[in-house]
């Protein structure tokens, strides 16, 4: 992916200098139509829309699924852990996140750049806990088998680096990738602030085992299967055979 944005950026820049494409609506899009090669600028508009189909697709059917898994450990309403008999499909997770989508995108570009400026930081914590739950789910279950096996274990390490790395970038004055004050800090801290209070006021009606059950099904045997009562949780760990 890496590669394939900077040769984007090879071939703008070739075409046009960046000062002019800078100053165009469509960036890229517009610098070929403008340098002369109209059939390249109409692909990489389709292409672009493409991207945002599938980026929209994704993160539509992710977001209600995380709605759906909170709901089903209580900490948020119970009416978004439903699922449609038919389809199984979480009817009310995916229609509150198509009303959030749509209400979003009614507040124009300049409130989406703020709401995606947080987003990358938010992303980086996330990404961060998601490198801690691997490594704790290497210790507490070493026997688990496992689809992937990561075999060089430090390099997952290096990506919370540098999500601790960028969330210090958008959150310290003066390194040119801060957040805009006061709107996006104040944007950041309303939603970490919202997330504390669900933690805070969620009923903790059910134990670790329930909650996990809740939220794996069926896995959730898997898991008990690969650490039975009594086994070590500190064991080192030994990779599953395939």
């Amino acid at each position: 992916a890496g590669a394939f944005y900077a040769l984007i950026f090879a071939a703008t820049g070739y075409v046009l200098p960046w000062q002019e494409t800078a100053k165009l609506s469509s960036g890229t899009i517009e610098a070929f139509k403008v340098a002369g090669f109209p059939l390249i600028s109409w692909a990489a508009f389709v292409l672009g829309a493409i991207g945002i189909l599938t980026t929209f697709i994704a993160v539509f059917a992710s977001v209600s699924r995380l709605i759906f898994s909170l709901a089903r450990v209580g900490m948020l309403p119970q009416v978004f852990a439903r699922v449609d008999t038919k389809t199984g499909a979480p009817r009310p997770a995916l229609l509150f996140t198509a009303a959030v989508g749509l209400a979003l995108g009614w507040l124009g570009p300049g409130a989406l750049v703020w709401f995606l400026n947080i987003g990358g930081v938010n992303v980086s914590l996330v990404w961060m806990f998601t490198v801690a739950a691997f490594y704790r789910m290497r210790r507490t279950y070493p026997n688990l088998k496992r689809a992937y096996r990561v075999r060089i274990v430090w390099l997952p390490a290096i990506g919370a680096l540098v999500g601790v790395a960028l969330i210090a970038a958008s959150l310290i004055p003066g390194t040119g990738m801060e957040l805009k004050w006061p709107g996006e800090y104040l944007m950041l801290g309303s939603w970490w602030i919202l997330g504390a209070l669900l933690w805070f006021a969620a009923p903790r009606k059910q134990s670790q085992q329930e909650s996990l059950r809740g939220l794996l099904g069926q896995y959730y045997d898997q898991l008990e299967r690969a650490n039975p009562a009594g086994a070590r949780r500190d064991a080192p760990y030994r990779p599953a055979q395939q």
